[in-house]
């Protein structure tokens, strides 16, 4: 927190006086954890991509035994960890994320609704931002509008519809 070292234990105690600055540096720490998810999500795409695209590139990763579970075993993740921030990135590249929410709020939205649009996605995601919601808060939007069940926040969003993958306040055509 004080010596904006990323990785490095902090030893500063804090009071409640200093009670901004500690919520400014996590957030700011938050931020990088957001921001690293995104690159390493990026990369892992970028090495998926390159093995179904490449013949023979696959099965000479392979024979030196590269798999995600083995590259996940490296990093210290789950392949399921791994395969999922490929996923993410994937879903949503560069320049189709929404601002204001963050990567588990992207991973929430193409989870919930795995048939949606980019459209719809980018519909629930920018709500979200509106509301505030945290990504467990909009998950349970979500599963709550795909219900028939109002959705809950501030100001509530107008629901004429019970359709599977419709964003907030999307109408029905006929």
């Amino acid at each position: 927190m004080g010596s904006g070292t990323p990785g490095k234990a902090n030893t500063l105690r804090f009071t409640y006086l200093d009670w901004p600055r500690v919520l400014e540096n996590l957030r700011a720490e938050l931020h990088l954890l957001d921001g690293a998810k995104w690159h390493l999500g990026e990369m892992l795409l970028s090495v998926r991509q390159t093995l179904a695209g490449t013949p023979g590139v696959a099965a000479a990763f392979a024979s030196q035994g590269v798999s995600w579970r083995a590259l996940g075993n490296r990093l210290g993740m789950r392949a399921s960890e791994v395969e999922l921030l490929s996923r993410v990135s994937e879903a949503f590249p560069k320049g189709k994320r929404v601002s204001g929410v963050g990567w588990e709020h992207h991973r929430v939205v193409l989870f919930e609704l795995p048939a949606a649009t980019l459209s719809q996605r980018h519909k629930w995601l920018r709500e979200a931002a509106r509301q505030e919601w945290n990504p467990t808060q909009l998950g349970v939007q979500i599963r709550k509008a795909l219900s028939g069940s109002k959705p809950q926040g501030r100001d509530p969003v107008p629901r004429d519809d019970q359709t599977a993958g419709r964003a907030p306040g999307e109408r029905k055509t006929r």
